[in-house]
């Protein structure tokens, strides 16, 4: 696909981002709604649902289950899942003792609009419920379900998000070198991406060859979707920490974006123009960068 064809379906692009993401918003709903204690439901709703949150990790998700050929109705629970483990890390990313941020997606962040107390409690129900929810999955067979609850583990547990988190709190300026940002990168953000590619590999079945492509897009674009935020940030703020804009350099930086959209565009050619709007995708995440 050439940059003058991803513009032409960038519509394309957001119309099925906007459908997947109000698809899976009605998942969270109902699966969320579940929850018993009143404060921890409101928590949640509250920190889950806003009008900025593009739930890209479902999409993913969802987008290779259609190349795949598998059960969108199978799988929606899944890309549910994936969203809520996604926003427990957030709401813990922004406490005082991280992040410290007041502000999420335009709003107060969780520990702001109730208590930090509460944010700890509700951050630790939505972490818990998706695997709740993963390991009541029906439809898919025991030993299947094994393979995803452990992926998904792998992937947000102390070798995968959590290490990339301690790694990035603990970072200074003065250790602010390429290798130390890049394996933050692919731990803190990349892990969970990768996890919502290669999540229906586990589901449906699906031949080495075409799991083996999928797992090449998926470290690329996962490093590729965080490199394009440190620039955009170190663009608005070049006091930001640790950031591998800094390492690099913002040349070099968005030479290797460019490298990654490569390699994460060719890795999805197996699937010929079935692949058009993920590839529209990485093309938009790189062309948010001027």
């Amino acid at each position: 696909m050439t940059y003058l064809d991803s513009i032409i379906q960038s519509s394309s692009l957001h119309t099925t981002l906007k459908k997947n993401s109000d698809a899976v918003e009605t998942a969270m709903k109902s699966l969320l709604s579940r929850i018993q204690s009143s404060k921890l439901k409101e928590a949640a709703f509250f920190s889950c649902f806003d009008n900025t949150g593009k739930k890209l990790r479902p999409s993913l998700c969802i987008e290779f289950t259609k190349l795949l050929n598998g059960s969108i109705d199978i799988i929606m629970p899944v890309a549910a899942s994936i969203e809520i483990c996604h926003t427990y890390s957030l709401i813990h990313d922004d406490l005082p003792a991280l992040d410290n941020d007041d502000i999420r997606r335009g709003k107060q962040s969780c520990h702001k609009k109730f208590d930090e107390a509460t944010a700890i409690l509700t951050g630790d129900t939505l972490l818990t419920y998706a695997f709740e929810i993963l390991s009541g999955l029906k439809n898919i067979t025991p030993e299947k379900k094994c393979i995803l609850v452990s992926e998904f583990a792998k992937s947000v547990g102390p070798n995968g998000m959590l290490a990339g988190q301690i790694e990035d709190i603990e970072c200074s300026d003065s250790e602010n070198n390429f290798n130390k940002m890049l394996n933050i990168h692919k731990l803190k953000t990349a892990k969970l991406i990768e996890f919502s590619c290669l999540a229906p590999t586990f589901v449906f079945d699906t031949d080495e060859k075409i799991k083996n492509a999928i797992s090449i897009f998926a470290s690329n674009f996962g490093i590729l979707f965080q490199i394009a935020d440190d620039i955009l940030d170190y663009n608005q703020n070049s006091e930001e920490g640790c950031n591998i804009v800094k390492a690099l350099g913002a040349n070099k930086s968005k030479e290797m974006l460019k490298d990654l959209a490569e390699k994460s565009t060719l890795s999805l050619d197996i699937f010929g123009n079935s692949a058009s709007i993920l590839k529209s995708l990485v093309f938009h995440t790189v062309d948010r960068i001027k």
